[in-house]
């Protein structure tokens, strides 16, 4: 099953050595949201995480892609079961300077280039 929403907001800041990168379709009212950590400090796997911690694992990401206005992450068999989805399709619109910001820190936790 593929995951589609549209991001209306995206975040992504470093926090005492932690990085997080997330995306919420609607802030007031969430359906779904996704997120990324990595602890640069303990040098720990990456943690995603969709909508709460139930649905949430370490190196559950098989591939992802950054397009200038979507994200496309691929579950690997941990990612599957434990995010309950195969794919997650993340579609947003976004100033040029907080797409920097969020291609910088995607690259820095997953090494992604744009496409």
């Amino acid at each position: 099953m593929t995951v589609k929403f549209n991001a209306s907001k995206i975040v992504s800041e470093e926090i005492d050595g932690m990085l997080i990168v997330g995306f919420v379709d609607d802030e007031d009212n969430q359906q779904e949201a996704f997120q990324l950590q990595y602890s640069f400090e303990e040098d720990q796997a990456v943690y995603c995480e969709r909508n709460d911690q139930l649905q949430g694992c370490y190196n559950g990401i098989e591939f992802a892609r950054l397009e200038r206005n979507r994200l496309v992450v691929q579950c690997n068999v941990e990612g599957r079961d434990k995010l309950k989805c195969d794919e997650l399709d993340i579609r947003f619109q976004t100033e040029q300077i907080e797409f920097d910001r969020l291609q910088s820190a995607l690259q820095r936790i997953l090494g992604l280039t744009v496409i």
